[in-house]
Parts: C-alpha cells; sequence; structure tokens
C-alpha cells in the first residue's frame, strides 16, 4: 500500500515537473517569437534611418508627393468643414470599399465554383457552400457593417478627437512614423484580440454570443463580420481601434490600418490558400477545431499552448506562405476532418 502511494505520488511529482517544464518552454518560445518580430522591426527602422534612407526618401518623395496631393485636396475640400466627418467617414471608406471589392469575386468563386483555377486553393474542397444559408449571413453582415460599425466610428472618434485633437491636419505622417504606427497597432490587437477572442469561448458565453459566428465550419470571405453584435464590437472592432487610440495617431495611419485588418480578416477567413497571401491555415483550423488558434500573429497562442493541436494537425505543413501556382495536395488532411 506504502509503496503504491509512494509511486503516485512520484508519478504526480513528475507529471507536475513535466507541466511546468512545458509552460517554461511556451514562455521562452513567445519571447522568442516576439523577439524576432521586434527586432525586425527595428532592423527594418534602423535601415530606413541609415543605409537605405536615401532610396526610400526618394520612393517615399515620389509616391508620398502622390498620396499627399491626393490627401491635401481631400482635406481642402472636406477636411477643414468638418474633420470628426472627414475621420469617420474616411474610416467607412476604408472599411467598406476593400470588403466589397474582395468579398464580391470570392462570394462569386463560392457560388458558381468557378473558375477552377482557382476552386483548386480550397482549403477544405469536399465541402460545398451551401447557397441556402447566405440571406441569413448577409442580414448580419450588413447590419454589423452599416449600424454597430457606425456607432462604434462615432463613439471611437469622438474619443480620437479628445485623446489627439490633431488627428486631422493638413498633412500625412511621414514613412517611418507609418511603420511605427502599424507595428504598434498590430501588437495592441494581438493583446485584445487573443483574450476577448478566447473568453467568448469561455462555456458560459460561447453559446449566447461566440456560436453564432462558429456557425460556419468551412469559413469564406464574408463570414469575417458574420457574429453577434455584441461580439464584433468587442472582438472584432475595439482590438483594431484601440491602438490609434492609445496612440493618437493621425487619421491617414488609421485609414491605412484599417484596410490591412479588414484585407487580413477577409484572407484568414476566405477558406482558400492562394499563393503569395498569407496563409490562412490557423483560423481556417479553428472554424473546424475551435479550442485552437485564438490570436492573430500566433504569438499569445504559443505563449498558452493554444496551439499545440494546429502543430500537431495536418494542416499545419500547409502554414506558411506559398510562393509557387501549384495547390497543396490534401487527401490526407481532408479524410481527417
Amino acid at each position: 500500500m506504502k509503496m503504491s502511494v509512494m509511486l503516485s505520488d512520484k508519478q504526480d511529482s513528475i507529471n507536475m515537473k513535466s507541466a511546468s517544464s512545458d509552460r517554461r518552454c511556451r514562455i521562452v518560445e513567445s519571447i522568442v517569437l516576439a523577439a524576432v518580430v521586434i527586432i525586425s522591426v527595428c532592423v527594418v527602422m534602423i535601415a530606413l534611418l541609415n543605409s537605405i534612407q536615401w532610396h526610400i526618401q526618394r520612393f517615399w518623395g515620389i509616391s508620398g508627393n502622390f498620396w499627399n496631393g491626393i490627401y491635401k485636396y481631400l482635406y481642402e475640400h472636406y477636411g477643414k468643414l468638418s474633420p470628426f466627418l472627414f475621420l469617420m467617414f474616411g474610416m467607412g471608406l476604408s472599411s467598406h470599399i476593400p470588403f466589397i471589392l474582395l468579398n464580391l469575386p470570392l462570394l462569386i468563386i463560392d457560388v458558381f465554383e468557378w473558375p477552377s483555377w482557382l476552386t483548386c486553393y480550397k482549403i477544405q474542397p469536399h465541402r460545398k457552400l451551401n447557397v441556402q444559408r447566405l440571406p441569413k449571413l448577409l442580414k448580419q453582415v450588413i447590419f454589423n457593417q452599416i449600424i454597430v460599425a457606425s456607432i462604434t466610428a462615432f463613439i471611437f472618434c469622438k474619443l480620437q478627437f479628445l485623446r489627439s485633437p490633431g488627428v486631422v491636419t493638413d498633412d500625412i505622417p511621414t514613412f517611418q512614423r507609418y511603420i511605427i504606427d502599424i507595428t504598434i497597432f498590430s501588437f495592441v490587437e494581438e493583446i485584445l484580440f487573443y483574450y476577448f477572442h478566447r473568453l467568448a469561448h469561455h462555456p458560459s458565453l460561447y453559446k449566447y454570443v461566440h456560436k453564432q459566428h462558429h456557425e460556419w465550419k468551412t469559413s469564406i470571405g464574408l463570414t469575417c463580420v458574420y457574429a453577434h453584435p455584441i461580439e464584433h464590437t468587442l472582438v472584432n472592432l475595439i482590438p483594431v481601434l484601440a491602438g490609434p487610440l492609445l496612440t493618437g495617431a493621425h487619421a491617414s495611419s488609421i485609414w491605412i490600418w484599417l484596410v490591412i485588418t479588414i484585407i487580413s480578416t477577409i484572407i484568414s477567413h476566405c477558406g482558400y490558400h492562394f499563393p503569395f497571401l498569407p496563409s490562412p491555415e490557423s483560423h481556417d483550423y479553428h472554424h473546424v477545431q475551435f479550442n485552437n488558434n485564438f490570436g492573430v500573429l500566433g504569438i499569445l497562442d504559443k505563449l498558452h499552448g493554444t496551439d499545440i493541436h494546429f502543430k500537431n494537425s495536418d494542416t499545419y505543413q500547409y502554414h506558411y506562405v506559398s510562393m509557387c501556382l501549384k495547390p497543396f495536395d490534401r487527401k490526407d488532411y481532408n479524410k481527417s476532418l
């Protein structure tokens, strides 16, 4: 009896040490990943400010003057009249234009399964789109894009002008300033999105709010904003807008950031792994096995170990930017779903 108790205690001790070791490994991996991102950004910034500064300034002198000219024209005709509406309508256009331009062709591909040279990149080709589900999807998407997003943008603009009265000026920031802004926004979004998203998966909340988004195990581009209004506000919008509010960012930085985030979230939900584009495998896996991959950059998933099942899955082998036109052979992967 004593021997079995001793063996049991020893096994528990080994398990605790193993768990502690795993946690330390995840922390180290997360720190390394974050360090790589931060160092990479610093290297780029140093390069911009030193060795290739002349080339960047020459490039920015050409393209920057072009965009600055457009911005000045818009500012003179609209920004001066109402800086608040200038910022708010700019946010709307920055979100809605790429949303429509990307989702319209993606929807055509999904509905008509054409052209075949694009459908071959589908991550879950054995699962076809049920067009009868589209009316419900479109109704929620339109409501979120027009009503929920507009109310949130209105409140954000009020707060942004309180935070930084100079958010709308007659000139645009430097190229380096844009890089710094987008980097800060990305880390703020990663932190807030991860924890809000993971909270939405808590059993006491999931069935009331986040379950709606997970009705689509095979996501399409439009499902990126198919969510309960509460979730759309807390999980989708606030993490994106918190960075600009924290830094008191310029209007043009906010617009650029919104374009980046809407394109990114559409790619991650589109259901296709197209060549030369960021891999959507991580979030697509989240929709199939929804207890993994809660973040955007993957830093906090690595820290908390919420990417372990994904890394051990068949689909992880495809999680990279494809640099060739040949689609992946997913026969084994599809059988496992």
